[in-house]
């Protein structure tokens, strides 16, 4: 009996079949590293995707696959409502402004922040433990995107990329550079200790290992930008602290009450700051952004910082648009879809804004959407103004398309094998009737024949 083994065929031309060292050469000339990726680290995560290209319909090489990123932990950070008294320091515990008349009783149905130009393309952190910074950075360039016509040079908005760089060697406290750190610990150090934020032109992410050693010397880094042209792209309001706090308990998922509130803000164009447990699930190192994706929260010590923006439909289920920090490469362009109301890999446990400068909650409503023209990632549906009642949709039953197309595959080989193998014993068996019936007439011709005389 033959054993047919699948071959897989991979992104970057990786198939199943090649070696390590071959996959990898063809993983490195992919992705063009920056940085130095690590071999054990790919070879390891690829023997783990081949196990899992039968159960996992979203699983492909990505560009994290080669790096090893240490899980940061924002569980150090001191829990505490505000407002704390005076001798609370908030670059160590969490001090936020309670939200307040943040609710739109009507939403967009679909709003995606790239379609929008309301966010920039996805960046990478590499190896370093520096998600916070990313983070912090998506939502301040949403601020300035949000208000675009009060900003230009050297914040031109067509070509905005501030620098992660600049602020992780800065902002201290809870945020210990490329040891993990905390969104609301950085807008409160941002916003009470330093005058601008900078430009990655400025302070490219490439310079992070001689602006380490500065850091460790406790060398702050000075702006290049001009004096008339800093910029801090935050609005307090006359509160005691420009962050926001929508869901500051990370011991409990999102209320309904909640998600109304994450919608309303997203309507409106405004990113909101969140936090997932990243580590413990394999399976996002690999995540193609093909479909949604979700695990079940198994703990709710959050290790990783991304950003929420947008939602709407994707492949039928209600889902979170989620702004990752793990390049452009992995996911769908670098973001990541998880279905609303599930609390997927701990996501819905953690919420936090500022208020962007020139922006009024109480006169910037919805969004004025840009391009009403089908949307570039999610699913097509008509997007129109509908009522804020916290309804998602679940999940339904997943079909896993790699197995059906593995069995179909399967198939369609067992069967022109049965067929192959049917025609070659009809074949032989008409090559030995043929070679009978030849014998036959060559017997009788000889027989027929006269005896030659001599």
């Amino acid at each position: 009996m033959m054993i047919l083994f699948p071959v897989y065929c991979l992104k970057c031309g990786i198939i199943s079949t090649d070696t390590c060292d071959s996959a990898y050469e063809k993983f490195i000339s992919c992705f063009q590293f920056q940085f130095q990726a690590n071999q054990t680290h790919f070879c390891t995560n690829l023997k783990l995707l081949l196990k899992l290209q039968n159960t996992c319909a979203s699983c492909d090489i990505t560009s994290k696959m080669g790096l090893y990123i240490q899980p940061q932990s924002t569980s150090s950070l001191k829990f505490r409502p505000s407002p704390p008294d005076s001798s609370i320091n908030c670059y160590e515990y969490l001090c936020y402004t309670s939200n307040s008349d943040l609710y739109l009783p009507q939403i967009h149905s679909q709003i995606d922040f790239r379609q929008q130009q309301l966010i920039t393309t996805a960046k990478h952190q590499f190896s370093c433990g520096s998600c916070w910074a990313f983070a912090t950075v998506a939502v301040l360039e949403n601020a300035i995107l949000i208000k675009k016509q009060f900003y230009s040079d050297p914040f031109n908005p067509s070509t905005l990329d501030l620098s992660e760089l600049f602020l992780m060697g800065n902002l201290r406290g809870i945020n210990n550079f490329c040891k993990g750190g905390e969104f609301s610990a950085a807008i409160n150090y941002l916003w009470f200790r330093q005058d601008t934020v900078e430009l990655e032109s400025n302070y490219p992410y490439s310079l992070i290992e001689s602006v380490k050693v500065k850091y460790d010397n406790g060398i702050e880094l000075k702006p290049v930008l001009k004096q008339s042209e800093y910029e801090m792209p935050i609005y307090a309001q006359n509160r005691q602290f420009p962050v926001i706090g929508i869901h500051p308990d990370t011991s409990k998922k999102f209320s309904q009450s909640d998600i109304k509130i994450v919608k309303s803000l997203l309507s409106r164009g405004v990113s909101v700051a969140g936090s997932m447990l990243a580590a413990p699930y394999e399976k996002l190192t690999f995540y193609n952004g093909l479909t949604w994706a979700h695990e079940n929260c198994i703990s709710t010590n959050n290790d990783h910082q991304i950003v929420f923006a947008g939602y709407g439909k994707k492949n039928g289920v209600d889902v979170w648009i989620i702004k990752n920090s793990w390049g452009a490469d992995w996911g769908s362009n670098g973001f990541l879809y998880v279905p609303i109301g599930l609390n997927s890999f701990c996501i819905e446990t953690y919420a936090f804004i500022i208020t962007p400068r020139y922006f009024n909650f109480e006169l910037d409503l919805n969004f004025e959407l840009v391009d009403k023209k089908d949307n570039y990632y999610l699913d097509k549906i008509q997007v129109e103004l509908v009522d804020n009642d916290g309804k998602y949709s679940g999940i339904p039953r997943v079909i896993n398309y790699k197995i059906i197309i593995s069995i179909t595959v399967g198939s369609i080989i067992a069967a022109a094998f049965v067929v192959w193998f049917t025609v070659t014993v009809v074949r032989i068996r008409k090559s030995k009737e043929q070679i009978r019936v030849w014998n036959k007439r060559t017997i009788y011709r000889q027989q027929s024949q006269p005896n030659e005389i001599i």
